[in-house]
């Protein structure tokens, strides 16, 4: 369900390679699904390779979920952290928590707080700084249209996007 003719198609096929993002079982990758906060969390520890895991007891609804172990190890390297003591593994992930986990994973930070959307005033005041870096640095495109909409979950497809973009930064 990814062809040739789609943008994006360069980076799935090449994340996908790489064993970074995965398909379903029926062989699609389903790219304006949305993901899960805790597939979000195996995605970016699949790229990143965190080695340290924070304790279980971290997150209060973490115990033998499937994404325990990505979770705890993006927690430890202060990545995920999480929503008033839960993990919230299965809830979906916005585009706000999805951009600001990438840019606390990659260290991209900025202080101008400037983003450029139409719907900028929907932006959490925590999400403003590290959503104007990725901007500023060029890992943040094709967006759509004018809006961000950073209280919708995120599509795989973006995340994908925004992975190929750091993919330098990663080397560096």
């Amino acid at each position: 369900d990814v062809s040739y003719s789609d943008w994006y198609y360069n980076c799935v096929t090449q994340l996908a390679a790489l064993g970074i993002v995965q398909g379903y079982t029926d062989e699609t990758f389903r790219p304006d699904n949305s993901i899960t906060r805790g597939a979000f969390a195996g995605i970016m520890n699949r790229f990143m390779r965190y080695r340290q895991r924070a304790d279980t007891s971290v997150f209060s609804d973490i115990r033998g979920n499937f994404w325990e172990d990505e979770i705890l190890r993006l927690n430890a390297a202060g990545v995920y952290l999480g929503n008033d003591g839960k993990a919230l593994a299965m809830e979906s992930i916005t585009r706000q928590q999805a951009i600001v986990m990438i840019a606390r994973a990659f260290d991209v930070t900025s202080d101008s707080g400037i983003t450029y959307f139409d719907d900028e005033e929907d932006l959490a005041s925590y999400a403003r700084a590290p959503v104007s870096a990725m901007i500023e640095y060029g890992y943040l495109r094709n967006v759509i249209g004018d809006d961000l909409l950073p209280t919708e979950p995120i599509k795989r497809w973006e995340i994908v996007q925004i992975f190929d973009n750091l993919v330098e930064r990663l080397v560096q």
